[in-house]
């Protein structure tokens, strides 16, 4: 299994060097619930005859909202307005970013990707504020008619090769998930060449 990930792995710059026209509404076709200026949960909205027929990770990106939204207050980010959808030049791929903020969030942002071939993206990330001791967390999501690759990232906020308590820190948790799940990680420990017992 390959793994590839990054926090800017598909970041929306400019719209026309990506072949994307912009559609200027946020569009997400599922029963779900939409949210107002504040946070608050307002709008149901239908699904359509496609999605609930197949696979979508809009379904997982309105429950992860709806759930958040029970523990803190959510406001739509700025880059909501500007970068909420686009549709490619073809008109079959389709790219939807939600984004968020929150009282301890910086921003909390999810972009999902589909392709007409049944190609899925999602492409999810957390930012906390900095004056909060939290990771970076971000979640790639890739989906084909014939395979699935999932990389999950916590990013420090510190070097961890420089910084040896920030990395005992977070890190001496993570390790014993590394060598449970050794079949499934492919690149679970920070640093090239990094193994459990260098750790």
């Amino acid at each position: 299994m390959e793994c590839f990930s990054s926090p800017g792995w598909f970041s929306i710059s400019t719209p026309s060097i990506l072949g994307l026209k912009s559609k200027n509404k946020l569009s997400l076709n599922r029963k779900g619930r939409s949210f107002n200026k504040d946070g608050r949960r307002c709008m149901s909205m239908s699904q359509t005859a496609d999605e609930s027929s197949g696979f979508s990770y809009k379904k997982l990106i309105h429950f992860a909202l709806e759930e958040t939204n029970t523990h803190t207050l959510l406001s739509p980010s700025p880059l909501q307005e500007k970068y909420s959808s686009f549709l490619a030049m073809d008109d079959k791929m389709e790219l939807q970013m939600l984004s968020f903020e929150a009282p301890k969030i910086r921003l909390l942002r999810s972009l999902c990707i589909e392709g007409s071939d049944g190609m899925q993206v999602l492409d999810f990330a957390a930012f906390p504020k900095p004056e909060f001791d939290l990771p970076i967390f971000c979640a790639n999501f890739f989906t084909t008619a014939k395979m699935n690759i999932i990389v999950l990232d916590l990013n420090p906020l510190h070097d961890i090769m420089d910084q040896e308590d920030y990395k005992e820190k977070y890190y001496k948790d993570l390790i014993p998930l590394g060598l449970k799940y050794s079949e499934i990680s492919c690149s679970f420990y920070p640093g090239e060449g990094s193994s459990p017992a260098s750790l």
